[in-house]
């Protein structure tokens, strides 16, 4: 009796331990499914600057989302924090996997699609400007309502600028052309150059100063050309100013590069 009682409670846990994946890796019905990607439909606009890591397989290049999103946070901090690997050395020569930081918010994105991996939901767009592509995750997707509020903190289906009429008429222009105006808040500035290499803080009276040193080359696109197999798509410089600097959160003063 005690040996049959003991198989029974194997058998169940086995059986749990089976299933457990299915449950935890539940997903949208196929209605919900089929909704979340009508919301996906035309152009939309990051909200946040979403890294794309590009990497070279033993047959063709590759890129992985590095920005995690769920219905209560946004972030890239934990993919970002991977090592980059050295990946097969092709024709062109690349040999490590490469952060991409071109995909700024405000970026609009067209023809964005939703996949499903390891239980993972996948959304990946097309940007406006051709042969480059981008993809977010969403995390702990389990019903409609979950992944409306991730798609909200992700996206807005119109430019960041056209939120906010209460902004001041020469930031809201800053903002659609990618441009610094002195007087933007720290949000608002980051919109603009996404985030800094590095940051640096102090503060007097009780006014904080911040320093930001802007990134000046965003990275590498990957991508694939069938007549010369893989290529890199070599981005062009950021323009952006060499450092900026926050009185009180307020954008004070802009430092430029050196001209040559």
């Amino acid at each position: 009796m005690t040996s049959c009682k003991r198989g029974m409670c194997i058998g169940m846990l086995l059986m749990f331990f089976l299933c457990m994946p299915l449950l935890l890796r539940a997903q949208l019905s196929k209605e919900d499914h089929e909704a979340a990607e009508n919301m996906l439909l035309g152009t939309l606009y990051l909200r946040v600057q979403a890294p794309q890591r590009f990497g070279m397989g033993a047959w063709v290049p590759y890129s992985v989302s590095q920005l995690e999103a769920s219905p209560t946070m946004i972030s890239a901090d934990r993919k970002l924090a991977d090592p980059l690997k050295d990946t097969w050395k092709g024709t062109n020569g690349q040999k490590h996997e490469n952060i991409y930081w071109g995909y700024l918010a405000n970026t609009p994105l067209n023809r964005c699609k939703l996949f499903s991996e390891k239980g993972i939901l996948e959304v990946w767009c097309d940007r406006v400007d051709p042969n480059s592509e981008v993809s977010v995750d969403f995390l702990n997707i389990k019903t409609l309502e979950d992944f409306t509020k991730t798609f909200n903190l992700t996206f807005s289906r119109v430019p960041l600028q056209d939120e906010h009429p209460e902004w001041p008429a020469n930031v809201r222009t800053g903002i659609a052309t990618g441009n610094l105006v002195v007087g933007m808040t720290v949000d608002q500035a980051r919109i603009v150059t996404g985030v800094p290499l590095s940051v640096s803080t102090s503060e007097d009276s009780g006014i904080k100063t911040e320093i930001w040193t802007l990134r000046q080359d965003p990275g590498q696109v990957l991508g694939w050309n069938k007549k010369h197999g893989a290529w890199l798509k070599v981005a062009k410089q950021t323009g952006f100013p060499a450092s900026i600097t926050f009185k009180d959160g307020k954008l004070l003063s802009i430092k430029w590069l050196a001209s040559s």
